[in-house]
């Protein structure tokens, strides 16, 4: 995966993770969700996508 599909699914999962949390009225720490992210291989970026409906 290049960097670029990286930065696109990491913004799509932030989105939609952002999105819910504000439906539900609930916090959400955006800044820890994204280093968590950023640190993961390419599978289990695309297994969090795949389960974020990204």
């Amino acid at each position: 995966m290049t960097t670029e599909q990286r930065k696109q699914l990491i913004a799509a999962i932030l989105s939609h993770l952002r999105f819910h949390a504000f439906i539900e009225k609930k916090f959400f720490d955006e800044g820890d969700t994204f280093l968590s992210l950023i640190f993961m291989d390419d599978q289990e970026l695309s297994q969090i996508a795949t389960l974020a409906g990204c």
